[in-house]
């Protein structure tokens, strides 16, 4: 009986390290980095690919570029390392198929949902939650120079991203560090 649960238990849950393993390459591709510096990534792909459909944000490549000197250095140099990197972060079975056109769609969308926020309702203060390295706050403030920007994220973003910013913009939002504990 108890032979008969616990091969019920991993049928249903699988080890942890074979899951690990299943998801290596991709973890490879990423770099075993954390989601905002992968999102930075992505939201720079499209653009450097030079595809129409890439989004507007101008200044995620000097974000990533300081944020991560080597990899951009890479990504830069190595023939076709931008085409590969996208085709590996999209596989079919490893990767995540779709997914750097739906950050551009998204980076987009909030965009333009921000920007009639401001133009058309007289908003004067925006709260980005979970910012990341969104550069949202850096290029609208030069934009809405009227319109006070709030970065709430964990502690260790929010010591990376305005470092890395104040010189490669002229607005600088509040930064807000938040620790939250399970």
């Amino acid at each position: 009986m108890h032979d008969k649960a616990a091969q019920t238990k991993e049928a249903i849950m699988p080890d942890k390290d074979a899951t690990k393993s299943a998801l290596s390459p991709l973890k490879w591709v990423a770099g075993g980095t954390p989601t905002n510096y992968n999102m930075l990534i992505f939201r720079t792909l499209n653009r450097e690919l030079g595809l129409p459909n890439a989004n507007s944000d101008h200044l995620a490549a000097l974000f990533r570029d300081k944020l991560m000197p080597v990899r951009s250095w890479w990504l830069k140099r190595a023939p076709g390392a931008w085409k590969q990197f996208k085709n590996a972060v999209e596989h079919k079975k490893l990767g995540a198929p779709g997914v750097v056109n739906f950050v551009d769609a998204r980076t987009k969308w909030f965009d333009q949902v921000v920007d009639e926020a401001i133009t058309q309702h007289a908003i004067k203060q925006v709260v980005i939650i979970a910012a990341g390295y969104d550069t949202r706050s850096y290029r609208f403030a030069a934009k809405h120079p009227g319109v006070k920007f709030f970065e709430v994220d964990l502690p260790h973003a929010s010591r990376c991203a305005p470092a890395s910013m104040y010189t490669a913009t002229a607005g600088v939002p509040s930064i807000i560090s938040v620790l939250v504990s399970t």
